[in-house]
């Protein structure tokens, strides 16, 4: 169970569905706002302070009610008041089924994207989401290139990383480059101007080297078992 002021949860990560990951009416602090919530929200609701969730997201505790309100405007979170000081918030699909009533999502190169991957929405474990080491934008970039990071890697561009979260290419590069200095990520060039980005524990990686020496001891074994087979 964690325990961080004053609330606490069993948990082991955010799971960001991708009504909400892939909404282009909600701004990037309503959607972590929004999924906090959900992630503290148990059977009594949600009681954290404005100025909890303005700590964990470095923001001010006057930005954390503008973004509360619009979430309870889009109906994404109901407030209510106990015991007269008590605070109580609710996420919407936290406890019932919902269709997320979000009139947009990211249109072109994002909706084309996220139904080539039968994109369902970002999972980021608790190691990511608690990171004091990672901020904010870096944190939800990795959940990103890790979400797109198949077999072969996630091939996705600074553009569209900024394009997508609504800052720069240049920003983007600079969190780029220092998740891959703190060793979240890896990058390689392929074919002289293709990157590849691979998140940290997305897929199990053998090195050739090693695959040629496990092939190669499988067919001696092999061998050995078949000639011993034949003296029988």
């Amino acid at each position: 169970m964690l325990s961080m002021g004053g609330t606490s949860r069993d948990f082991t990560g955010i799971w960001i569905p991708k009504e909400i990951w892939l909404s282009s009416t909600l701004s990037l602090m309503e959607k972590v706002l929004f999924v906090e919530i959900h992630s503290l929200d148990n059977e009594r609701g949600c009681f954290a302070s404005n100025q909890y969730f303005a700590n964990f997201f470095g923001v001010s505790a006057r930005q954390i009610r503008r973004y509360l309100l619009s979430l309870k405007k889009q109906r994404l979170v109901t407030i209510t008041i106990c015991n007269f000081t008590d605070r109580v918030m609710r996420a919407a699909g936290k406890h019932t089924p919902v269709k997320y009533g979000l009139s947009g999502e990211h249109g072109g190169i994002f909706s084309r994207e996220s139904n080539r991957r039968g994109f369902k929405g970002v999972w980021i474990p608790k190691e990511i989401w608690l990171s004091p080491e990672l901020s904010l934008m870096e944190k939800v970039l990795f959940a990103e290139i890790q979400s797109l990071d198949n077999e072969r890697g996630c091939f996705a561009s600074n553009k569209y990383f900024g394009g997508f979260f609504g800052v720069s290419s240049r920003h983007i590069g600079t969190h780029v480059a220092s998740l891959l200095d703190k060793g979240f990520i890896t990058v390689s060039i392929r074919n002289r101007n293709e990157r590849v980005i691979h998140a940290a524990g997305k897929f199990a990686r053998v090195p050739d080297a090693q695959l040629r020496q496990l092939a190669q001891l499988k067919g001696e074994l092999i061998h050995r078992l078949t000639i011993s087979h034949g003296r029988r």
